[in-house]
């Protein structure tokens, strides 16, 4: 199944044949053609769809997802939400998990109404905090757990999407810099060391691939309310 977005860029999504999701920009104009693959969260996609957006510039892109959560096969309407603008956008306003809702209004710590959750592993952005464990105060952490179609947060919070953790990757082109004898284009070589320049960033882990010992977070989460992005800025 495939639909065309017109807005804000040219693209074609794809369901393919493995449940999986995947899109192409096409702007004839500018001759850019560019394939990406989008992860969906525990997700088979089954079917997608285009609708004229209810926000000026954007059409929204409709899936139907099937996923087995408690042990039970349900499908789900996703709506894929528009790309976050740090220019427009507070680190409040970013919504990055799948299968999730959003909370807005007064300080809540409980969060009810995430029954079509039950029994899996969410991850919360709370007033703009990233939260996905609870510790106790022997310093043990437990994973965030919809239980009872509810979970609770160690804190108070006022703005809070919650859903499924999923990874991005970005993977980056050979290193070919220039030497006096040439490029580094096919030849062996050692990295010593890397620098990661983040766009409209709220916080960040470093490490190895494959590896489990993560470097801690640039920014630390320990403050209650969401701090400013940082980063570059288009």
């Amino acid at each position: 199944d495939w639909a065309f977005c017109e807005r804000p860029d040219p693209q074609l999504y794809c369901a393919m044949g493995d449940g999986s999701l995947v899109s192409v920009t096409y702007d004839r104009e500018q001759k850019v053609v560019g394939f990406a693959k989008h992860e969906i969260a525990k997700g088979f996609v089954e079917s997608v769809a285009v609708v004229p957006g209810v926000e000026a510039g954007f059409d929204d892109l409709y899936m139907v997802v099937r996923r087995t959560i408690n042990g039970q096969t349900k499908r789900y309407i996703e709506v894929l939400e528009r790309p976050f603008d740090g220019d427009i956008d507070t680190i409040d306003d970013s919504f990055h998990v799948d299968c999730g809702a959003s909370y807005n209004g007064a300080p809540i710590q409980t969060v009810t109404g995430l029954g079509f959750l039950e029994g899996e592993q969410v991850i919360a952005l709370a007033d703009g905090n990233v939260v996905d464990s609870l510790t106790d105060d022997n310093g043990n952490e437990t994973p965030l757990i919809v239980s009872g179609g509810a979970v609770t947060l160690p804190y108070a919070a006022s703005r809070i999407s919650i859903g499924l953790r999923y990874l991005s990757r970005a993977v980056t082109l050979p290193i070919a810099g220039p030497q006096q004898d040439g490029t580094l284009f096919g030849r062996n070589k050692t990295v010593m060391g890397a620098m990661v320049d983040l766009l409209n960033s709220g916080s960040c882990r470093l490490g190895c691939a494959g590896d489990k010992d993560w470097q801690p977070p640039i920014t630390e989460q320990a403050m209650k309310r969401g701090s400013e992005l940082f980063g570059s800025k288009l």
